[in-house]
């Protein structure tokens, strides 16, 4: 049998690789550049500079097959092979191809196809809600941007070679609207679409599923999970860093009927488009799906192997790939029975730096591999040879490495070590997979660890519960994975996107302390947990605010002497919104369940955020607060996160009775500032000192960023519930301004002339001035 692949990447090196298995086959490979690994073992090998005109790559098939007439199946690697008609050229010519007609193929040339025939389908429970945008109307696109709550999707109609797809969230929805106009009046000259697609952004674990077709018949692969790249602007998705199959051909947050679904769909597309053509659907159907909350959804369709997933996916094909190929042209898949081995299938791509939108000099330079036997592991994809004879990249994706075993373990270590004798400027994602091996040591453990009184079962549910609230914090400059061992956050980029001249990171750490007993009494431990996640996130920006640092990102802790999954999914539910409410990225956390150590319905709850400023721009009380400065207090929603130790003793000496105040005015979440500050550096107003009023009350804080020369002249009257706190426990005017906010959380100090501005503008009052009478530590309060 001859075959006629067209491309030399690395899927198509896969597919070469798997059909020269059977050694009667004869492989031509047809592209616009020699891959000198594939030019060593096939038996021609031909170049054609404009490789997507139909009839110069028509011409070249047809003058291979007219020669001798042998039977012939034409293989197309890329999917614009299918949208420039190869397919339908050769079939007049009676030449087959692993591949489907070209209007079959809009299944993946154009989204808004697909979306569109799954509606006309009915299937639009397996769809995000969309809309087709034809040309851009500023105010249209912003209504649509808020219809969807800001978290949206933009992806470009047609061809964009795995980079026309964005995403977006509130931090960024602005960004969305440079994008729209530069996709439809080409400002830019991108991809130059006449539409594109809107859709509501998923959440959840994506996973891949290909099927072999042949227009009557389908045949499932194993499932498959790619990972993006994280080294540039998480809003642009590209092509895959590298793939996984689990020995269980599944997933662990997958369930059987959430894979019949999926295995469902593919066969109501491929039968659907097959009854739109006498030739039916023939090749492969490779289905992008995400598990949500609300069930498996379809985030696109190809029509043609995935790179790398096809590389994973042949890696355990038992089955002869040429037999196969034969069965979908004779349309008699049915008769085939299609094996593959139950391990592990482990594949990393190495790509120039800069991969794939910023290459650099040295995207394109010479690479050694100090093995003369790597055949084996490494499969070159986007690499030639020069004319030296040392291979040298290409700018795309280089090389991938491939690993199989019954051991997740041994593929990492094999990939690793090969990886090892690689020289050049090149670099991988080196967390794929480990998630599943982690998972799989915890399955070893569990029994033994289990007895001794921790659930690993209860922080396995947390894990996988929480994902949805961690991840819709992130924004473009978060680059790790949920389940990392490490949050990632792309400073660089964060840094150059608000042109600071001098960063400075601002980093702070604290706890909610014994309010928890209190809120949990209240709200009950569900509600509770919610209102405690806000109070952590709300205390920790406004720490890092006194110095005008903008909040980044924020990591929990939580310890208790006994986890379970729906009390601390509620209490990462209110850090996350917190997050959201803040313009911060969850970037990670860390339960502990500690018996014996913490008593029950008790919880240590901490947080750490970092942010950033301008050194120039920076916040320094001690350095810029001068006489007569005026300040201006905003107040407070409750005693925050202090005092609390004395207020369960108040209500528990008083039956837990506070006259006609409730309870609730007690425990009500820690109010962030971070809005009110932005409010009054928006009117130019220059800020010489924020003070955040927390433990220790205003002697305590307020001396923190007063010059050493200066004090303070205030009168600050005891507002609710704190006058009441203070009339039923009997508590001196010292003790209450020395342990409370008494009702007013943050004080920014001002010049004078910026007084009538900060109490007609904002929502500040006047509470005193600065002095200097006495030192700093003298704080005057009448």
């Amino acid at each position: 049998m001859r075959f006629v692949i067209l491309g030399s990447g690395g899927r198509e090196n896969a597919i070469i690789r798997k059909l020269l298995e059977d050694t009667t086959n004869q492989i031509i490979c047809i592209s616009n550049s020699i891959n000198p690994d594939i030019e060593y073992i096939v038996s021609q090998y031909y170049v054609v500079s404009n490789i997507y005109n139909t009839n110069t790559l028509f011409e070249k098939i047809n003058e291979i097959y007219s020669k001798d007439k042998k039977e012939t199946i034409v293989v197309p690697g890329s999917e614009t092979f299918l949208e420039i008609g190869l397919v339908d050229e050769l079939q007049k010519f009676g030449i087959p191809c692993i591949g489907p007609l070209k209007h079959l193929a809009n299944i993946e040339t154009s989204k808004s196809f697909c979306r569109n025939y799954l509606t006309y389908n009915h299937l639009d429970k397996y769809q995000p809600k969309y809309q087709i945008i034809y040309s851009y109307v500023e105010s249209e696109l912003k209504k649509l941007f808020q219809e969807f709550n800001y978290n949206f999707v933009i992806k470009a109609d047609g061809l964009c070679g795995g980079k026309g797809v964005r995403v977006y969230s509130k931090n960024n929805y602005l960004d969305a609207l440079e994008y729209s106009k530069a996709l439809l009046i080409n400002t830019n000259n991108i991809f130059n679409p006449s539409k594109f697609i809107v859709e509501e952004r998923l959440y959840g674990e994506e996973f891949s599923l290909m099927s072999f077709c042949d227009g009557l018949n389908i045949k499932h692969m194993p499932l498959v999970q790619d990972y993006k790249d994280l080294d540039i602007d998480n809003t642009i998705k590209t092509g895959g860093m590298g793939s996984i199959i689990l020995d269980t051909h599944s997933f662990p947050f997958l369930l059987e009927d959430d894979i019949r679904q999926a295995h469902e769909l593919n066969n109501q597309i491929m039968l659907n488009l097959s009854r739109d053509s006498q030739l039916g659907y023939r090749g492969i159907l490779y289905g992008g799906f995400m598990k949500t909350d609300n069930g498996v959804k379809l985030i696109e369709y190809n029509a043609r192997f995935g790179d790398p997933e096809c590389i994973n996916l042949l890696s355990l094909l038992e089955t002869s790939l040429s037999d196969i190929f034969k069965s979908i042209v004779k349309q008699n898949l049915d008769e085939l029975d299609i094996q593959f081995r139950k391990e592990y299938s482990l594949c990393k791509y190495l790509v120039p730096h800069g991969y794939p939108l910023y290459l650099t000099a040295s995207s394109k330079s010479t690479f050694h591999i100090n093995d003369s036997d790597y055949s084996k592991n490494i499969i070159m994809a986007n690499v030639v040879r020069g004319d030296t004879g040392n291979l040298q990249l290409k700018g795309s994706r280089s090389m991938a490495i491939i690993s199989t075993d019954a051991n997740l373990k041994n593929c990492i270590l094999e990939i690793d070590r090969t990886i090892e004798t690689i020289d050049g400027p090149l670099f991988y994602r080196k967390d794929i997979g480990n998630k599943y091996l982690l998972v799989n040591q915890l399955k070893q453990n569990k029994d033994i660890y289990e007895s001794s009184g921790v659930s690993i079962t209860e922080g396995d549910l947390v894990v996988s519960r929480i994902k949805k609230s961690v991840e819709k914090t992130h924004d473009e400059f978060v680059i790790s994975n949920f389940g990392d061992f490490g949050g990632l956050y792309d400073i660089g980029k964060q840094i150059c996107s608000q042109e600071y001249k001098n960063p400075i990171l601002v980093s702070s750490t604290d706890g909610v302390g014994t309010k928890t007993k209190l809120v949990l009494q209240v709200f009950g431990e569900l509600d509770g947990l919610y209102s405690l996640g806000q109070d952590i996130v709300n205390h920790s920006v406004n720490d890092i605010l006194v110095k005008g640092a903008k909040p980044l990102f924020f990591l929990d802790y939580v310890a208790s002497s006994e986890i379970k999954a729906d009390k601390i999914v509620k209490l990462v539910e209110g850090i996350s919104d917190a997050c959201q409410e803040n313009g911060v990225a969850l970037l990670g956390g860390e339960t502990a369940e500690m018996p014996g150590i913490y008593q029950s319905m008790c919880y240590d709850i901490v947080g750490t955020i970092v942010g950033i400023c301008d050194k120039n721009k920076m916040i320094q009380g001690p350095d810029n607060i001068r006489e007569g400065d005026i300040i201006i207090g905003y107040t407070s929603s409750g005693p925050h996160t202090n005092g609390y130790s004395l207020i369960r003793k108040i209500l528990s000496e008083n039956n837990n009775t506070m006259g006609h105040l409730k309870l609730e005015d007690l425990v009500k979440p820690h109010k962030s500032y971070l809005q009110e500050i932005k409010e009054i550096q928006s009117l130019g107003i220059n800020i010489n000192g924020l003070c955040h009023i927390t433990g220790g009350g205003y002697y305590g804080n307020l001396p923190r960023v007063l010059p050493d020369n200066l004090a303070v002249e205030l009168q600050v009257t005891i507002l609710e519930p704190f006058a009441t706190l203070q009339r039923i426990g009997k508590i001196s005017n010292r003790d209450m301004y020395s342990i409370f906010n008494c009702g007013y959380g943050m004080l920014v100090f001002v010049r004078p002339e910026f007084k009538d501005l900060m109490l007609t503008k904002t929502y500040g009052h006047m509470l005193g001035t600065v002095t200097k009478r006495g030192t700093k530590e003298q704080i005057y309060i009448f």
